[in-house]
């Protein structure tokens, strides 16, 4: 369990310990406050719980890294990242 920790720093965690890269993609996702369980290396696990619960939307990149940036919308509507 973590205490509450900006995006960045969990981002830059999970970019440690994971297959592949992931970014904030600007500076207001960068700041969220987030806390909870992740798993080390999991992307799809971290990615998938912070845009349920937070205004983030994530996509991945050609070269397969995972770009959060914030969304207006509800965060729910977001989901897990698309692979193309």
């Amino acid at each position: 369990m973590t205490s509450f920790v900006d995006v960045r720093n969990m981002v830059g965690w999970v970019a440690r310990t994971g297959p592949e890269p992931i970014i904030a993609g600007d500076a207001r996702t960068e700041s969220m406050r987030i806390s909870g369980v992740y798993q080390e290396g999991d992307v799809d696990g971290f990615v998938g719980t912070i845009t349920h619960y937070l205004p983030l939307r994530a996509h991945v990149r050609a070269n397969g890294t995972v770009v959060l940036t914030y969304q207006a919308s509800s965060p729910a509507a977001s989901g897990p990242p698309t692979r193309r």
